[in-house]
């Protein structure tokens, strides 16, 4: 119903913890990525096919709910598809074997303005000890030879970001994730929010504040300081508190129970005997 609902594996995740091997069509927008708490939400309306808006929960949703219910939404809060996936896979922990730069990327941003963006962070990372230091780049950014020379004249591998609608984005993003030692951002964004919850070591890097209208949320989770104090920081910002069990993620989706095996057969044999019945 929404094709925003696919991209990054969402769909995908959100109906594997509700009991389905396959994405559905969910009614209702999901929420995608961090969105910042400065978002401009006065031309914001909700779909002619649902008002329902399903958000991670966090410092968006404190912010900002009120907001969305006097728009028309009716908010309901479940947490970020990436905790679904780390309950529905195990992730054992990985041997880090690079470190890694996840930079901010503005879908509304020149390509200029890109550009330098990546050259400001080039600039302060350099100056860091980093180990076999890769990039991962959005597929837009993967797909700018100007962007693509800035670390390629460094020495620094490029990993592909992967493409957002494909169904195995989460898996291969997770998979980067956990093979790190360390990684850093440009941006208190969900990559940082995600990783830190998955137990990697994170580092901000001093130019992501310059870029950020978040410095609240910046401080605090630069001031929580150990790693067990982060991690309950990135849980909140990523709703962990509102993840639903299987029934409840069901009934808020609106998705219908997943037919058995028996069920799925029975329907097959009645649909084969019905186009045998009609060629006679």
């Amino acid at each position: 119903m929404f094709a925003i609902n696919h991209y990054y594996s969402h769909s995908l995740i959100l109906s594997q913890a509700s009991g389905y091997e396959e994405p559905q069509r969910i009614r209702g927008e999901i929420q995608h990525s961090f969105w910042q708490l400065d978002k401009d939400l006065s031309k914001f309306r909700p779909s002619k096919f649902s008002r329902k808006l399903f958000l991670w929960g966090g410092s968006f949703m404190v912010e900002k709910r009120q907001q969305l219910l006097q728009l028309g939404f009716k908010v309901i809060p479940i947490g970020d598809p990436f905790l679904y996936f780390l309950k529905i896979h195990s992730i054992e922990p990985s041997v880090a074997k690079y470190d890694l730069f996840l930079p901010k990327f503005s879908s509304h941003a020149q390509i200029q303005d890109r550009v330098m963006s990546h050259e400001s962070a080039l600039n302060e990372l350099v100056n860091l000890s980093c180990v076999s230091l890769k990039v991962r780049l959005h597929h837009k950014d993967y797909a700018s030879p100007l962007i693509q020379n800035l670390y390629k004249k460094r020495g620094i591998d490029i990993l592909h970001g992967g493409e957002p609608s494909s169904l195995s984005w989460m898996e291969e993003y997770a998979n980067h994730l956990n093979t790190c030692g360390t990684i850093y951002s440009d941006h208190l964004g969900s990559h940082i929010l995600r990783a830190t919850v998955l137990g990697v070591k994170c580092q901000l890097l001093k130019s992501s504040l310059m870029k950020s209208n978040l410095e609240s949320v910046f401080e605090l989770y630069s001031a929580a300081g150990n790693p067990s104090d982060q991690n309950d920081f990135a849980r909140f910002q990523l709703g962990f508190q509102y993840m639903r069990s299987q029934e409840e993620l069901r009934t808020e989706l609106e998705l219908k129970k997943p037919r058995s095996l028996i069920n799925k057969t029975f329907i097959f044999l009645l649909s084969d005997l019905n186009n045998k019945i009609k060629s006679i």
